[in-house]
């Protein structure tokens, strides 16, 4: 199934039309529409974020899983992206070993402490 058929059955499967859809990321129904057809070639990183929030379901679901991590790693060089999206995905793996749903629920603690730490020196440079 291509990506223009997984946003079409995602999109029924919320009960939206493509102007509905349209409308929660900020597209006309026509651009929806096209991408469903497969008429746009390729969708940028923030548009499948957009779709992705708007279906409630990630960007591998769209994409595909096998396609999922190297697009995140390589879409756009110098672009950061969401490290909670890439919790996401179902096979992640560290120096060979799989990880399993609770070594990802260590990495979001460990992320988390991080962000705080972040936030309260962020805070006292104010």
């Amino acid at each position: 199934m291509n990506i223009g058929e997984q946003i079409r059955l995602f999109r029924k499967r919320k009960g939206l039309t493509q102007k509905e859809l349209g409308e929660k990321i900020g597209k006309t129904a026509q651009v929806v529409s096209n991408w469903e057809r497969c008429y746009t070639p390729t969708l940028n990183h923030d548009d499948l974020i957009a779709i992705a929030r708007a279906l409630e379901i990630t960007v591998p679901d769209i994409i595909g899983k096998e396609e999922a991590i190297d697009y995140l790693l390589h879409s756009g060089q110098n672009r950061p992206f969401d490290l909670e999206e890439l919790l996401k995905y179902n096979q992640l793996q560290y120096r060979g070993l799989m990880l399993n749903d609770d070594a990802k629920d260590d990495i979001r603690v460990v992320l988390e402490i991080i962000y705080q730490r972040s936030m309260k020196s962020k805070k006292h440079k104010s």
